[in-house]
């Protein structure tokens, strides 16, 4: 009940659990290349995923990855403003690196738990269960919440609901 408040008072559309039909959900064609220097540098604002060995950075329709450590640490320490999921582990890695994590805007764990403090389980998956986002995987299968490339799209979708 207390999330419907706040969706009122932000005056944003409540859910109304219908099905999300293909005319609603249109596909986005996205390039992959690699991050860089110059990319980074490039970057005022972004969201992204990191497993502690490969880096996926998202800025509109372009995906950057890089599993360069060095690439990695300069994108964490940039003046970037960073959206991401589960950051604790980017923190450790931060610290183990001898860096700081700089311009973490949001998390999406944390996003998940201020909608539900109830819950038992902030996971992606369960997220996008939980408001019916599909995205589409690497194999471009339409699921739900599955493939570490594409969950950059699950992030700036929730955050667009949530903020």
């Amino acid at each position: 009940l207390e999330m419907y408040k706040i969706l009122e008072k932000l005056n944003l559309p409540i859910w109304d659990g219908s099905k999300i039909t293909e005319e609603v959900f249109q596909p986005v064609e996205i390039s992959v290349s690699e991050l860089d220097e110059t990319v980074i540098s490039g970057l005022e604002s972004a969201s992204y995923v990191f497993d502690g060995k490969k880096i996926a950075v998202r800025k509109e329709n372009n995906i950057y990855t890089s599993q360069n450590s060095e690439v990695i640490k300069k994108f964490l320490q940039s003046e970037c403003v960073k959206i991401t999921t589960d950051s604790k582990p980017h923190y450790r890695y931060a610290f183990e690196n001898g860096i700081t994590l700089k311009n973490l805007k949001s998390d999406i764990q944390i996003c998940g738990y201020l909608l539900n403090v109830t819950s038992k389980d902030y996971s992606t998956e369960k997220l996008c269960a939980e408001y019916g986002i599909h995205y589409y995987s690497e194999n471009d299968k339409r699921i739900t919440c599955q493939g570490f490339k594409f969950k950059f799209w699950l992030f700036s979708f929730l955050l667009f609901i949530i903020l």
